[in-house]
Parts: structure tokens; sequence; C-alpha cells
């Protein structure tokens, strides 16, 4: 059954203090990468967290700007929400996360099958 897609892009810059820090997909903790979430509250008003985007690449630009992109579905439990919420954590919670040119849009889902 054709349906869309949500996905998500963006730049994504950590910051300790006035200076550029990075970060690293493949930590547990501390410099570990930031992940973009949504928080839905369902008809019952209980929040759900959807991760929905992550950083990619392995190094940011020469501005210190990391591209963070997903793609995702929505979840069943979207019918008769009561609300949602974006948010970026970071793990460790030492730096600041600068956000720009964040968007979420619909992705046309075209294939059928893949035979």
């Amino acid at each position: 059954m054709p349906h869309s897609l949500p996905h998500v892009t963006g730049k994504l810059k950590l910051m300790e203090g006035s200076n550029p820090a990075t970060c690293s997909a493949h930590m547990r903790n501390g410099a570990r990468c930031p992940t973009a979430f949504l928080k839905i509250k369902d008809k019952n008003g209980k929040e759900r967290t959807s991760s929905i985007g992550y950083i990619t690449g392995w190094h940011p630009d020469a501005d210190g700007w990391y591209d963070i992109t997903g793609q995702f579905q929505l979840p069943d439990f979207l019918d008769g929400y009561q609300g949602a919420k974006f948010a970026i954590y970071d793990t460790d919670g030492s730096r600041d996360i600068v956000i720009d040119n964040f968007k979420m849009y619909k992705v046309p889902y075209q294939c059928a099958s893949l035979n």
C-alpha cells in the first residue's frame, strides 16, 4: 500500500564554551554524538519517545557542523495523539548544541515490490 515516510535533515554544531567540540557516534558515554527524538503524547496522555535522526559522517565540516538525518515510520499510537515535540539529546550534557536548518518532511513511497 503506497504511503509516505517522514524524513529529517539538519545541521548540528557542538560547542564547549566558545570552542567547537567533536563527537563520536560509536561511543556510549562522554563525547557521544547527540540523537534527534520525537516525543509524542498518545490519546491516553502517555508520552512516548522515538529516535528519528542521527549524526552522519565521521567528522564535522570545516566550520564545525555535522549533518543529522533520519527516516522513520510513524508509530501506530499516533492515531488520536495529543501533541508532539522534537528534541535533541546530548548524552553527557556538557556541551551546548546549536541546530540549523532542521526540516521534517514526507518522502513519497513509490515502490510496491522489489521484484
